[in-house]
């Protein structure tokens, strides 16, 4: 699907990111969703008109952000 941050920034640089964004450690926190997260989940995403579209038009895939907003616990974490 193209570069992802870890791809484009250097691991010193991804860190001070993340850092900056939040103070939880996002290591630990994307380790931990893994964990239980079921087989296929979110997938549904990607068939989606409204992704599909989003992604095709994409001119350049390092400057695209697909930003999913909410409250904390409604399931941004583990999309299902």
């Amino acid at each position: 699907m193209g570069s992802s941050t870890s791809d484009v920034l250097s691991s010193s640089s991804r860190k001070e990111l993340l850092s900056w964004l939040s103070t939880l450690n996002q290591e630990n926190s994307h380790l931990d969703a893994q964990e239980i997260r079921a087989p296929e989940t979110g997938t549904w995403i990607l068939w989606d008109e409204a992704f599909q579209k989003w992604y095709k038009s994409r001119s350049l895939p390092e400057q695209s952000v697909l930003l999913c907003v909410g409250e904390p616990g409604v399931g941004k974490t583990i999309v299902t």
